[in-house]
């Protein structure tokens, strides 16, 4: 059996959503906004409160305008990942982009989880974050050598 888990958006659309979503204690939003902020920042997801984060660790008043709840569009769907590499398979990132930027775009990758650790660390935050990895299974030799590749 498989769950179906579904919210509905402002605009009465039902967008799927993940287990996480439909399981987790969700922070109420306030209505009230500082009278005084350096920076407004439109959209709670993973960009928005890490934009928010480092801004409040240099100072910077800032405040996260969101239209519904916290991680509730794609950074609520994606299953809390952090993954390394582009979305496509590297060596197609070479072939789009080319060798040094799809290298740069691993790199970037690496240093984002190496950030993560870092922050839950220094921030005592306990969420049960692991880093295990992937497993691909060939179907065919030429499915073996474009692994391979990757």
């Amino acid at each position: 059996m498989q769950a179906d888990y579904t919210s509905q958006n402002a605009n009465d659309v039902h967008e799927p959503s993940s287990y996480w979503q439909e399981t987790v204690t969700h922070l109420r939003l306030s209505n009230d906004l500082p009278s005084v902020i350096d920076v407004a920042i439109i959209g709670g997801g993973v960009m928005g409160a890490a934009i928010s984060y480092w801004l409040a660790r240099a100072g910077v008043r800032s405040v996260i305008l969101e239209r519904t709840r916290l991680a509730h569009e794609a950074t609520g769907r994606n299953g809390g990942f952090v993954s390394i590499g582009p979305a496509e398979s590297y060596p197609a990132a070479i072939r789009r982009s080319g060798h040094e930027t799809a290298h740069a775009i691993l790199n970037l990758t690496r240093e984002n989880q190496a950030l993560v650790r870092r922050i839950l660390e220094e921030e005592d935050i306990a969420c049960d974050y692991h880093e295990p990895g992937s497993l691909s299974l060939a179907f065919d030799a030429t499915h073996l050598t474009e692994l391979a590749e990757e």
